[in-house]
């Protein structure tokens, strides 16, 4: 599986959703691009067709639109990883005897989408540099003693 978001374009007063998000297609890290339209979180699955081993497809499965805050409470909103996941465990119990790995980039590899990710589902993807690593022990809650040293950066 793999988990991002995309930026649709859409303008007018009939806009659902509409609010100014960062494009970044047309972004660079000097110049930032902002557009109007909404913005979708989607979770796809990636295959290999049999006549095109050399390429991979994603096949969109689940999408929940993205709202900013605007106004609502901090418990009524929804963040993108928040949604991630929402979807994650919504394909994990479609199919509970598979194994899953979910791909995804910094924006969603937080506590948030791994905290409560079904036993099925293991994720790859980019950790913070400060990240705090813990050893795995089944049943416990992590301890000072099961804290893992920082990896070394790059």
């Amino acid at each position: 599986m793999v988990v991002d978001d995309t930026l649709c374009y859409k303008r007018g007063a009939k806009v659902a959703f509409g609010d100014i998000f960062l494009d970044a297609v047309l972004s660079s890290r000097r110049h930032k691009v902002l557009r109007f339209g909404t913005n979708w979180v989607l979770l796809g699955l990636i295959v290999q067709l049999r006549d095109r081993t050399d390429r991979f497809f994603c096949l969109p499965l689940l999408w929940r639109v993205y709202e900013k805050q605007n106004g609502k409470s901090k418990a009524q909103h929804r963040t993108k990883p928040q949604l991630a996941a929402d979807m994650i465990r919504v394909l994990a119990e479609w199919l509970p005897g598979r194994q899953l790995l979910l791909i995804a980039d910094s924006a969603y590899i937080s506590k948030g989408l791994l905290r409560d990710r079904p036993v099925n589902v293991e994720a790859i993807g980019p950790l913070c540099w400060k990240a705090a690593l813990w050893q795995a022990v089944a049943g416990q809650r992590p301890t000072q003693s099961q804290h893992l040293p920082t990896p070394p950066t790059c």
